[in-house]
């Protein structure tokens, strides 16, 4: 029995050796949980030199999200802002996940550490990264969503380890009129993604953009009142985009029909995530700043299927499982991660993490290894685990300067917010909760500065 990984489908599939039979969807992978009750699990200190299950990015820099490779799965790719995004320069870390259950150690090994994380690649950027995603028209390419627009990164720029001089985009499209906080490859096979911005816009983009220079999308979504925070593709539906939004709604939007409002889903609260489950076409997961995590069904979005409580704050990210139908992964601002089960309705939060000191706003699975994944917080650190295992905290290692090049004039993502008349927060987290004031993203608050 080996796994397959379906690029197409973000899902990795069972297929018998002998007989070559694919069991799909229809036959989730089953893996071991955590039953006898639900566990916390804090940091570990490393015991070996060779064990490297986190990463720490570099001093005084949040880290915004993290993302799978779907050319090379032991690849992730990390943003991070200077000043938690409110002003100054952003990072973006290319990193690679060795070892693990399915990873060097070979397929079918059942090693009993999560991968090792080390840094390959990296740039500086000119404005905040606040997104990131490999383009799935070309392994070199990645697509950096940034307070100051949209751009492409060619993995050859930097060589074999992160460029001592400034990098600049082969590409910066700065379509949007503030800052860029998602982008997501389409699953179809005409190639082509989507940005999601705080002036409450959805671009769609071909992948024509990606060449040097850059060009203009396709497409805007217009339709939401508030800030946009992520957008998502229907894996088995290449032409169905969910959208979650500050104004208290998620869309669907059919980008076939662009000019066509969405279908608007209330959801009684700010909408921060969204993602579809790889084994049902129908199902679809929001997490809110109401702590609560909702399942629909959109074919009837108005009533939630399932509500899962398991956060004490809003609830940042929540990501479906690539090898089971059932397993969901949340993070948010309390600073945890949490494991849910959908075959335990009675009791569906398996494990809860707890190593991070920070919110908790970059969740992703691993496409090669069952039972893996990576958080990314605000606390500049990215943690590898292994489902049921304890996180490790090992020691940071050495990072190079990764410059960012010269910022254009009138280009910062608080002048660019100014001049459209608003759209986001103009500050978030610590710093908000510094002053006094529990504003997060999605909460609009006024500072003076």
């Amino acid at each position: 029995m080996t796994h397959v990984f379906s690029r197409s489908l973000r899902t990795v599939l069972c297929v018998d050796s002998q007989t070559g039979g694919n069991f799909g969807a229809a036959d989730t992978i089953t893996r071991p949980l955590l039953t006898s009750h639900l566990p916390v699990l804090g940091s570990e200190r490393a015991t070996s030199s060779e064990s490297m299950p986190s990463f720490r990015g570099h001093p005084g820099f949040a880290l915004n999200s993290v993302r799978s490779s779907p050319w090379d799965p032991t690849q992730l790719v990390v943003t991070a802002a200077d000043n938690f995004g409110i002003s100054g320069t952003g990072k973006v870390y290319v990193i690679k996940a060795m070892g693990g259950p399915m990873g060097a150690a070979g397929a079918g090994a059942a090693a009993a550490v999560a991968p090792m994380l080390t840094l390959g690649l990296g740039w500086g950027t000119s404005d905040g990264a606040f997104d990131a995603c490999f383009s799935e028209a070309d392994a070199n390419l990645v697509i950096v969503g940034c307070g100051d627009g949209v751009k492409i990164y060619h993995l050859g720029q930097a060589g074999s380890t992160p460029p001592a001089a400034p990098t600049m985009p082969i590409a910066h499209m700065t379509e949007h009129g503030a800052e860029v906080c998602c982008v997501t490859w389409a699953h179809g096979s005409t190639p082509h993604f989507a940005t999601a911005s705080w002036d409450r816009t959805v671009k769609i983009w071909p992948a024509a953009v990606l060449g040097a220079g850059g060009g203009p999308s396709l497409c805007t979504l217009v339709g939401h009142t508030k800030e946009v925070y992520e957008a998502a593709w229907n894996p088995h539906q290449p032409a169905i985009l969910a959208t979650a939004s500050g104004d208290g709604t998620f869309k669907l939007w059919d980008v076939r029909q662009p000019s066509i409002a969405g279908v608007t889903v209330p959801n009684g609260a700010i909408v921060l995530s969204c993602d579809w489950n790889r084994y049902d076409t129908n199902m679809l997961a929001t997490g809110s700043v109401d702590q609560f995590i909702r399942l629909h069904d959109v074919r009837k979005p108005l009533q939630p299927l399932v509500t899962l409580k398991g956060h004490d704050a809003a609830v940042r990210r929540v990501r479906f499982s690539p090898f089971t139908r059932s397993h969901l992964l949340s993070s948010g601002y309390d600073f945890r991660v949490n494991v849910f089960d959908l075959e335990r309705p009675q009791r569906p939060l398996t494990a809860r993490y707890e190593q991070h000191r920070e919110f908790v706003v970059g969740l992703d699975w691993s496409y090669v290894s069952p039972g893996v994944f990576y958080s990314a917080s605000w606390d500049g650190s990215i943690f590898s685990m292994l489902q049921g295992q304890p996180p490790v905290m090992t020691a940071p290692e050495p990072l190079p300067p990764m410059l960012p090049p010269p910022r254009p004039p009138n280009a910062s993502s608080i002048l660019r917010r100014q001049a459209a008349g608003g759209g986001g927060p103009t500050a978030r987290g610590p710093v908000a909760l510094a002053m006094g004031n529990a504003a997060m993203p999605g909460v609009p608050m006024q500072t003076t500065m």
